[in-house]
């Protein structure tokens, strides 16, 4: 039966392009968390691939060879996201260092339409951003047009003024005025860039703070939610035997061993640092305890969405536990 669906989910996928695991339970006529376990497996098989692009907080599964499709699914980025994406789409290549503070992080997040080349210049590298359906000799083209035009144009304008510079014959007193009123010029000019340069430093060290202060909390959020964590599994008498990182400061896996009634029980723990639980995390939770082949404790700093308490109700009741770190 679990070889029958592994096809029908994969025909289905050729057939529809990037889906949820919510389309492929009704495609197969199961529910979501069978559904989102096969597909688990067949990710790890290799056999297909699982997007970084969300709905509601799950991912998109699609075929090696599908990547042009991605960009049915480019309407669920975020704000800030889907600027980057219209942008990066329009303009092929970006040269990281050019791009606004906003536009850096948008980029680095979404790497199913944007992907990083390493470009080494004069000993130094720099990160340019490239359309992720471009090849790389594509992308060359692009960065060439970016970084050489630059110097060329400056050299042209250059010559161009000395051949072009007015031979006059002027009276002394008409230089003498000319002269006192380019010099006056060049003082505004100067004063002009000092201020700008002053301003553009001031902004630069405002973000540079902003930066640091939110790095700062960042670091005392992970230490504080890891050590929450810790503290859970010291006050139970649990025993970590596995743990992996999955996203820094917001999931962690674990597994361990749960002390009850009738001896030490192992269990799969999923942990994240989230304000509000959906169904679909609870999901993709529950399929993971299933490859694992054990149940499934899930731990989080927030509370569970309407239709996750109505999800566990229904589909997980005696097969995954919820419970609140800080309870």
């Amino acid at each position: 039966m679990v070889k029958d669906s592994r096809a029908d989910i994969l025909d289905f996928i050729k057939r529809k392009g990037p889906v949820l695991p919510v389309q492929v339970s009704k495609e197969i006529s199961t529910d979501i968390l069978m559904a989102g376990a096969i597909l688990s497996e067949l990710v790890s098989s290799k056999k297909i691939i699982i997007s970084n692009t969300k709905k509601g907080g799950s991912p998109f599964y699609y075929l090696p060879g599908q990547e042009h499709r991605l960009q049915e699914i480019a309407q669920f980025l975020s704000g800030k996201e889907k600027e980057a994406y219209d942008m990066i789409k329009a303009e092929k290549v970006i040269r990281d260092k050019d791009a606004e503070p906003w536009q850096r992080v948008a980029l680095r997040s979404i790497n199913d339409f944007a992907s990083p080349l390493s470009v080494t210049m004069d000993k130094e590298t720099e990160i340019f951003w490239k359309w992720y359906l471009l090849s790389n000799e594509e992308a060359g083209v692009y960065i060439k047009q970016i970084i050489a035009p630059q110097v060329e144009v400056k050299e042209e304008i250059k010559e161009k003024a000395v051949e072009e510079a007015p031979k006059e014959v002027v009276m002394p007193q008409v230089i003498k005025k000319e002269e006192t009123k380019i010099e006056e010029k060049k003082k505004e000019i100067f004063v002009e860039k000092k201020e700008k340069k002053e301003e553009v430093k001031e902004k630069r060290e405002i973000k540079k703070r902003e930066k640091t202060i939110k790095k700062e909390e960042s670091k005392i959020n992970e230490i504080d939610f890891y050590n929450s964590l810790k503290h859970y599994f010291a006050s139970r008498n649990m025993k970590v035997y596995e743990e992996k990182i999955i996203k820094k400061n917001k999931e962690i896996n674990f597994v361990a061993e749960v002390p009850s009634q009738i001896g030490l029980l192992k269990y799969f723990v999923k942990c994240k640092n989230k304000k509000s639980i959906s169904d679909a995390d609870l999901s993709l939770a529950f399929g993971e305890g299933q490859q694992k082949k054990i149940p499934v404790l899930f731990l989080s700093n927030g509370k569970l969405s309407k239709k996750a308490i109505k999800y566990i109700e229904d589909n997980l009741k005696g097969q995954l536990a919820f419970k609140k770190i800080n309870e």
